[in-house]
């Protein structure tokens, strides 16, 4: 990819020249800058949803998350996997798939898993049919109307203090000092042998401290819930958390993402965070078996102590900006996004960076 040898100030940093020259370009010969900035918008809000639904649907029936999915989704996957050439980064996710009618449907289907993070239900099926209508345009390349940009924008706002809600419940994970069960058991009371093998060796060697959480989702009834006592409870994640405190190691997401473990094991977890070069958080649903979630940590935790890198080996540079350039990784990973950074601290500043209105 070319680039300039003294950088342009024009050019926002995350946009490669050739991308920030081709809008240039195509807003000078005929495209509408209204439909570019209506669909950039758009684009936010539908991958939000999808990704909301994802998380919802696989922690509420674990494995069997996509008997909830349009199996027509699944079927379009398939197909694209044939032309691997011209593959897509969401390759491997049945969601970016799924018809806009359809995820507006799966959502209604299962709204107590929505609710709280959206609007008054009422009030959001009113919305949806609106949305549907300027979908509709953007995806026929008709010109939108002068007041669509506006109507997305708004329905960024109004999710707003939603997705905060969702944000926050999958951030607030701790553990129970009085907590038991099988998964505690093996890794923090050391019963699994993966935990024994790896835990002491991989802090005294390598820096590496193992912690093990759990958070809950905000549409579950907490006066049922028992995760702590290590039930296989829908609505409820585990997190497998990893501090690399040596002075020496980091993560390389890349060669992480890349390891045959991980991608064997990838369907088993909810997303991968990696939240800065020292810090990475593996979720798995609660719902699903124990054993299978205490295995794959032990296997996980292998394919990380393989995939840290010395100084010499760095991927980036510690004076650059994070993260590094993670395109074409599968969603699950989670770098410099909205799961990864995203902290209750951050107050009044816009998760969609829609200012609000007066």
């Amino acid at each position: 990819m070319p680039t300039p040898l003294t950088p342009d100030p024009a050019i926002p940093d995350r946009w490669s020249p050739t991308e920030f020259g081709s809008l240039v370009a195509a807003t000078s010969f005929d495209v509408p800058a209204a439909s570019i900035a209506a669909y950039a918008r758009w684009w936010q809000l539908e991958s939000w949803l999808r990704l909301l639904a994802y998380l919802e649907l696989r922690a509420h029936y674990g494995a069997e998350w996509l008997t909830r999915v349009d199996r027509r989704a699944e079927n379009r996957a398939a197909r694209e996997a044939e032309r691997a050439y011209m593959g897509s980064a969401d390759a491997q996710s049945p969601l970016a798939y799924l018809d806009a009618g359809k995820l507006f449907e799966l959502i209604r289907d299962d709204w107590a898993l929505f609710a709280p993070s959206l609007l008054p239900r009422t009030t959001w099926d009113g919305k949806v049919e609106e949305l549907l209508h300027i979908r509709h345009r953007l995806g026929h390349c008709r010109r939108p109307h002068l007041d669509d940009l506006g109507r997305i924008e708004q329905t960024l706002r109004d999710i707003e203090s939603g997705a905060r809600v969702a944000l926050d419940a999958y951030s607030s994970s701790e553990l129970s000092a009085e907590a038991t069960g099988e998964l505690i058991t093996g890794w923090c009371g050391r019963a699994h042998a993966d935990a024994r093998r790896l835990v002491h060796h991989a802090e005294h060697q390598y820096g590496i401290v193992f912690e093990l959480r759990h958070s809950v989702r905000p549409w579950v009834d907490r006066s049922v819930l028992r995760v702590a006592a290590g039930e296989e409870v829908p609505g409820a994640l585990w997190e497998a958390r990893f501090h690399l405190t040596g002075a020496h190691y980091e993560v390389d997401a890349r060669r992480f993402s890349g390891h045959g473990a991980v991608k064997a094991l990838l369907d088993q977890t909810v997303f991968v965070v990696i939240e800065s070069p020292w810090s990475l958080a593996i979720t798995f649903p609660a719902v699903d078996s124990p054993a299978a979630v205490a295995d794959a940590i032990g296997a996980l935790f292998d394919a990380l102590i393989d995939a840290t890198t010395l100084p010499h080996q760095r991927s980036w540079k510690p004076d650059a900006e994070w993260p590094p350039d993670t395109s074409g990784l599968d969603l699950r990973f989670q770098v410099g996004t909205a799961l990864s950074v995203y902290d209750a601290s951050m107050g009044d500043v816009s998760l969609f960076g829609v200012s609000r209105t007066r």
